[in-house]
């Protein structure tokens, strides 16, 4: 089980990205390749919380589809003066494939951790569950001890973590060890991973693996994997190797690499009220923005004063910010933008949230909670009980166009009644009176039972709403 060590900001930052690839897709009792492979993922960070929601369909030979869906949240306290925090990290992993079935995961864990400026280590412990579709579930009692790493200074930014974790399967123990680093320089991120199990009930095996992501725009990567895997008990996965490919999309640009100590004193503002104020001199500008590490590098255009001088003010706790300026010889349309414009960047960001709700509500709705009736009505109908499997894929992704429509609606009806929570559910609501109802108008066809059909419109009541407060949180008007 990998856990995230990446250093959280001060302030919370959210960002999403959509890869289009082709590579191995893993599921229980072999492998396949992906000819075309779709993965949105979201990321939340803040200082005591980090979230990262990601899902993937991909299509396999043969007509056949599989989807593939992993969260992992994690939240940690104040640390305390010795540096000492608590923490507890929660894993929800799942897969499904035309013809084999579903299977899921869950790990829970809680921790104590230790960290410095540049390193940290932590201990935990807690239970771990799996189900493979036809199986009985297994339970284990997992434990975890880490240490991190992260020098600090130069061109490039290194990770480095160690891991053991000891787990008692119902068989017997099995200990997985670890060790990988990352390095960032530039327009490039190398990952190193290898995995070692060792155990006298279960046969010792190893694995490695090494990734590339080389940014050729500052929202668009291109990425390369390989290597291999080791088995995965709670959902059947096989131990097999692997190779990925692929261009991702990511909605907040990549921060500029970090360059060479300034030769330069620092830039020292002059105080306004509670604004700091910051001019720059720039000859032949149409446009100027300034952007740093206080808002996730962010343009904020500066106003022009006439003779080549520009000005912003800022709102900004004392502190060593880092910056950098970005002109045009023209004004750009962010430069031309009004507030009340619609933020279709963060539509799409908070739809794809928004889609991973819905996915997982309706997933244990009809995946776990309705399975039996669902397969019941198929037979009824003179089909396998399997016989919507295929067209999971396709659910998959209108829960996240759903998701996008969602946002819309709320960015539309939020100059009217104001941002917030009430406003999100009440434009859940409104799609929920406007499409969700009409599917109970649907129960005389005689399609489906009754019951199944009032019971979808009345979970959707409810998750229409919630998927929409959770996309609407990412939300912000340009």
């Amino acid at each position: 089980m990998a856990a995230s060590t990446r250093a959280a900001p001060a302030a919370a930052q959210v960002d999403g990205s959509v890869g289009v690839g082709a590579g191995t897709v893993r599921y229980p009792g072999g492998t396949s390749f992906g000819s075309a492979i779709l993965s949105p993922g979201v990321r939340y960070t803040s200082d005591v919380l980090v979230a990262d929601l990601s899902s993937s369909i991909a299509s396999l030979p043969g007509g056949d589809w599989a989807g593939l869906g992993l969260a992992d949240l994690t939240a940690v306290t104040a640390p305390s003066a010795g540096g000492r925090q608590l923490g507890v990290e929660a894993i929800f992993a799942g897969t499904t494939v035309t013809r084999v079935g579903p299977t899921a995961a869950a790990h829970a864990i809680g921790e104590l951790r230790w960290s410095g400026a540049t390193w940290g280590a932590s201990v935990g412990a807690g239970p771990s569950t799996g189900l493979i579709s036809g199986a009985l579930p297994v339970t284990a009692f997992h434990t975890r001890a880490r240490l991190w790493w992260r020098p600090s200074g130069g061109l490039t930014s290194t990770t480095v973590q160690l891991s053991i974790e000891p787990t008692h399967f119902p068989d017997g123990w099995f200990t997985d060890a670890s060790a990988g680093a990352t390095f960032a320089r530039g327009r490039a991120v190398v990952s190193l991973w290898t995995l070692a199990r060792l155990s006298s009930t279960y046969a010792s095996s190893a694995a490695g693996s090494a990734y590339l992501q080389v940014f050729v725009r500052p929202r668009v990567s291109l990425e390369l994997g390989g290597g291999s895997s080791l088995s995965e008990p709670y959902q059947g996965l096989p131990r097999a190797g692997f190779v990925t490919l692929g261009v991702r999309f990511h909605h907040s640009p990549r921060a500029p690499p970090p360059t060479a100590a300034p030769r330069w004193a620092p830039l020292v503002p002059d105080p306004r009220g509670d604004s700091l104020v910051v001019r720059f001199r720039m000859p032949d500008a149409r446009s100027v923005a300034i952007a740093g590490d206080w808002n996730a590098w962010q343009p904020v255009q500066l106003r022009p004063l006439g003779d080549d001088v520009w000005e912003g003010a800022l709102v900004l706790r004392r502190g060593l910010y880092h910056f950098n300026r970005r002109r045009a010889g023209h004004l750009s349309p962010s430069a031309r933008c009004t507030m009340g414009k619609i933020n279709w960047g963060r539509v799409v960001l908070g739809g794809l949230l928004a889609g991973v709700v819905l996915n997982i509500v309706d997933w244990l709705t009809y995946g776990v909670w309705l399975k039996a009736d669902m397969a019941a009505a198929m037979q009824a109908l003179g089909k396998q009980p399997g016989a919507l499997d295929s067209a999971i894929p396709l659910w998959v992704a209108l829960d996240f166009v759903s998701g996008i429509g969602l946002l819309w609606v709320y960015a539309a009806v939020r100059p009217r009644f104001g941002a917030g929570v009430k406003t999100a559910a009440i434009a859940g609501l409104a799609v929920w009176f406007f499409v969700g109802l009409h599917a109970i108008g649907e129960s005389p066809m005689g399609f489906m039972p009754e019951r199944l059909m009032v019971t979808g419109t009345c979970v959707a009541l409810v998750a229409l709403p919630v998927a929409t407060v959770v996309g609407a949180y990412v939300y912000k008007e340009m």
